[in-house]
């Protein structure tokens, strides 16, 4: 949180939250409203003229399905993706209100009503976690839409004590913030979940008004019963320049990782209580980041990136714990294997990886 000299502090913290930055639909990077939600920042949208780089992949096209529409199978803003154990693939449709659910062959099964979902897992007992960003909560669905619990949270107070007040006593402050909307969401095989976080300093004694803080924070919940426990750390970092969005989670459970859109770089967050890491850096060249999104893990501990205005996909090999450049692929377009906006990603557990392809209103498959 904010720095301040010799001082306590102690946050009364409350039920689940999430992400942040009132995120709207996927708009291009030209677009006003694009920037709009996002402010200046490092990453910017490219310099006329400039073409981001296209590095080797082997991860071929597989299939792609959806177009722009209300119908079953259509979308309006894909945002974030995920696959359960038997490959059913589920898709938070933010424009239409909507989750969808297909088979592995990318054919519509059901689909329900969600207020803006945003980030989607699906966890041990196959039920469907939703972040709903404009209610600021996680709403739990059975595999079929059938809603089970709510939760939230939408404020909470920050205390310390200026241990160098003026004698005869220390001055006790106090800041109310409140939540902005959640984003990111990401389930480990524990069943633990690890949301990204945001507030706003709106009231009380506050070092910054209207200062924004953002936080990865992990929430332990039992199996099948959905609690408002919390469990453990909370990484932040202070400023309006920084938006977490993805998060993700390695299968033992020891790395976090998020993707910062502002910044144009990725986080390492080590779990619980660990350092975090940032890695990589604005530009169109290999191992370079422009907005980047969605984030997932596979088995091998291979990262994938959707480089949002890039226009790509790019993968890294974190198992030595060095983020190494593997490859990447896409280019702006709708054509096979092209992308416009590329928003969320994930991997399922045969090491298949789907991209939400937002402004292009579609899902794309590749091989592993």
């Amino acid at each position: 949180m904010h720095q301040k000299k010799a001082f306590q502090y102690l946050l009364l913290l409350p039920l689940m939250t999430l992400l942040v930055i009132g995120h709207f639909a996927c708009k291009k990077p030209t677009s006003p409203s694009f920037k709009d939600v996002y402010g200046s920042g490092s990453g910017s949208p490219l310099p006329p003229g400039t073409t981001p780089t296209v590095g080797p992949s082997s991860h071929a096209f597989l299939k792609t399905w959806g177009s722009l529409g209300t119908a079953a199978g259509q979308f309006h803003n894909p945002h974030f993706i995920a696959v359960d154990d038997v490959f059913n693939i589920y898709v938070t449709d933010y424009s239409n209100n909507r989750v969808q659910k297909f088979n592995s062959n990318g054919q519509a099964i059901t689909q329900w009503a969600c207020d803006h979902p945003q980030g989607i897992a699906v966890d041990n007992g196959g039920n469907i976690l939703v972040a709903q960003e404009q209610l600021n909560s996680i709403q739990a669905y059975s595999n079929t839409g059938d809603p089970l619990v709510s939760y939230s949270a939408t404020s909470y107070d920050e205390k310390w004590i200026d241990i160098e007040g003026v004698p005869p006593a220390p001055v006790t402050h106090t800041c109310h913030w409140e939540q902005h909307g959640p984003v990111g969401f990401a389930l480990d095989d524990a069943g633990d979940q690890f949301i990204a976080d945001s507030f706003v300093a709106v009231s009380g004694d506050c070092a910054i008004p209207n200062d924004f803080y953002r936080t990865l924070e992990m929430y332990h919940l039992s199996p099948q019963v959905y609690t408002d426990s919390w469990d453990s750390g909370r990484y932040s970092r202070d400023g309006d320049t920084t938006n977490l969005i993805g998060v993700a989670v390695n299968q033992a459970g020891t790395y976090a990782y998020m993707t910062d859109a502002h910044n144009d770089f990725v986080i390492r967050q080590t779990l619980p209580y660990g350092t975090a890491v940032t890695f990589k850096g604005p530009g169109t060249g290999d191992d370079q980041l422009q907005f980047p999104h969605g984030i997932a893990v596979d088995r091998n501990n291979h990262v994938f990136v959707a480089d949002t205005t890039n226009f790509r996909i790019v993968e890294y090999d974190d198992s030595a714990l060095a983020m190494t450049y593997v490859s990447q692929w896409g280019t702006e377009g709708s054509g096979t294997g092209q992308f416009e906006s590329p928003w969320g990603v994930t991997v399922d557990t045969a090491g298949s990886i789907y991209v939400a392809d937002c402004d292009n209103h579609r899902i794309q498959k590749f091989a592993p």
